[in-house]
């Protein structure tokens, strides 16, 4: 990760934009009870049983996880965010839709229109501010996150370097511009750092 060809123009340190990897998914069914969605019979009919909804969705204090946790890397110096999932990516698209469709910069690109290049096949590209795109990744056949990390790297998606990656779930106020300059730090004295 990280890698990209010789001739691409983001290659230049000086204009590569901050990205961060945020896996959306658990990968597992642990979080059942919480993340469980009821069938409201009015409006879903068809599902009588109700539907999972991802955790990064779940609320904390009336906002979604996924809310905080853009907000927090956004606040960062992150211009360009990956949302994978392997399951869940309607809602988080909508959620992503709802929250940024009243700006009028926004735009969306996808699996119907779309920037599958700049994607790696499939997923959407959406405007959260002036300072932030998102684009989720379906990585439909992804049972772990050491598997959807692979199929990031086959894709050669990111080319920041470094790029943060972070646990969806995750709220926190750590200072990441702190944490990064140790790491290029210690990059400078060992590349393979």
């Amino acid at each position: 990760m990280g890698k990209s060809s010789g001739n691409d123009p983001s290659d230049n340190k000086h204009e590569q934009k901050l990205q961060a990897v945020l896996l959306a998914d658990t990968f597992s069914n642990a979080f059942h009870p919480i993340t469980f969605e009821p069938c409201n019979a009015d409006n879903n009919a068809n599902n009588a049983k109700g539907q999972e909804r991802p955790l990064v969705l779940c609320p904390l204090n009336n906002v979604p996880l996924l809310h905080h946790t853009i907000d927090f890397l956004q606040g960062s110096g992150v211009e360009e965010l990956f949302l994978l999932c392997s399951s869940g990516a309607d809602a988080l698209e909508e959620y992503i839709r709802s929250y940024a469709g009243g700006k009028a910069n926004n735009k969306q690109q996808g699996d119907n229109g779309s920037d599958s290049a700049a994607t790696g096949g499939g997923g959407s590209k959406m405007t959260w501010s002036s300072k932030l795109t998102i684009t989720t990744l379906r990585f439909t056949d992804c049972t772990n996150a050491g598997d959807a990390l692979r199929e990031l790297d086959r894709r050669n998606v990111i080319k920041s370097d470094p790029f943060i990656l972070m646990q969806g779930d995750v709220v926190t106020n750590v200072d990441l511009r702190e944490a990064m300059e140790g790491h290029k730090v210690r990059r400078k004295k060992d590349n393979t750092a």
